[in-house]
């Protein structure tokens, strides 16, 4: 890049490169602070950008720890990045002056073949959106938000260890601890997009983490959703209710808007499908019955003196909860004296027979 923009002022540009990298370019890793990472593919993509370039990437071995910077490099309609092929071999062999190539090897074929798959799961980053891939599903969280006159975009993805809630957190957490966002100067935006809900309690409580998140660094976090997820209605819900976080489903502008954050062309065709649009509603769906969630908090007045907190979740209301455990733990048996119970709703009982 130093050499072409030292050759004169846009001499190449609105040209077509093709670019041979040993290793596809690095990112930004976490624990290095942006201004001392070298990021070479955010660095192609604003030079591709600058200069009107359509870069034609082909790396032989993918790099650690570029994921996120390396899908938004991916995403741009000046670069596509692409594994080596046995021809590009052979033009690069000829581009060289090497007479005395003999043909890529079996090891070459190996590690082609595995950067090609690596490449292919970081491209399908934004696929992921927008259509319905084969299970397990990854999970990506892709935060656009404007702090301190700064407009930042980043992507993260789970993997076996955490989910791309934490791993966004982790990086904030780093980047903002000693900010002005810990002594509440007024709260910093930040528009989230999640292809599931957070989960709850039953796996790694991202609902729970982010609310506190929220909170402790003065952020307002505004979620948009892809899909729905399982189990995790009461987590959701105290999301929900904090003043610091929004939680609503896509809609077809969060799409396009998403679009224009990762520089990606929407084709002429390119619909709100309706298999998208019932997709995306069934997050809108959870959400009301969520956000509609009843508790039932009931005091006995017995020689125990015991409390219980019942929640309504999709199958069931929380005086339905409530009438069933009484039942299971034996009642109130005939002929004993009457039980005193203090039942205490947050809505008013619903007319299908609680």
């Amino acid at each position: 890049m130093d050499a072409y923009r030292a050759e004169g002022n846009k001499t190449y540009s609105n040209s077509t490169l093709n670019m041979y990298l040993t290793y596809a370019p690095c990112g930004a890793p976490r624990g290095i602070p942006q201004e001392r990472a070298k990021n070479c593919a955010r660095q192609l993509r604003a030079f591709a950008k600058e200069y009107n370039l359509e870069l034609n990437i082909k790396a032989a071995r993918p790099y650690f720890k570029n994921e996120e910077e390396l899908c938004y490099l991916m995403t741009s309609k000046y670069c596509t990045v692409e594994a080596f092929t046995g021809d590009d071999y052979k033009d690069l062999a000829k581009y060289l002056g090497v007479t005395d190539y003999s043909g890529r090897t079996q090891d070459m074929r190996d590690r082609d073949r595995e950067t090609k798959l690596k490449l292919k799961e970081i491209k399908s980053a934004w696929k992921i959106y927008t259509e319905e891939i084969t299970p397990p599903y990854p999970r990506y969280l892709f935060v656009h938000n404007s702090v301190a006159k700064k407009t930042t975009i980043r992507l993260f993805k789970s993997d076996e260890e955490s989910h791309a809630e934490q791993k966004f957190m982790e990086a904030y957490e780093a980047a903002y601890y000693e900010d002005r966002y810990k002594k509440n100067a007024g709260l910093a935006k930040l528009n989230i997009y999640l292809t599931f809900a957070p989960c709850g309690a039953q796996e790694m409580n991202c609902a729970r983490a982010l609310r506190k998140f929220a909170k402790d660094y003065n952020f307002k976090l505004n979620i948009k959703a892809v899909r729905s997820y399982h189990e995790n209605e009461e987590d959701l819900c105290d999301l929900m209710t904090s003043k610091y976080c929004t939680v609503e489903a896509f809609t077809e502008q969060d799409y396009r808007n998403l679009a224009g954050y990762l520089d990606v062309t929407l084709e002429e065709n390119w619909k709100h499908t309706p298999d998208m649009k019932k997709r995306d509603g069934e997050p809108t769906k959870a959400e009301k019955t969520t956000s509609a969630q009843t508790y039932l908090f009931v005091h006995y007045h017995n020689d125990e003196n015991q409390d219980e907190l019942f929640t309504s979740d999709i199958e069931s209301d929380a005086e339905q909860k409530f009438m069933k455990a009484f039942r299971d733990q034996g009642g109130n048996e005939a002929g004993k004296e009457q039980v005193r119970l203090d039942v205490y709703l947050t809505h008013e009982a619903k007319d299908n027979n609680s």
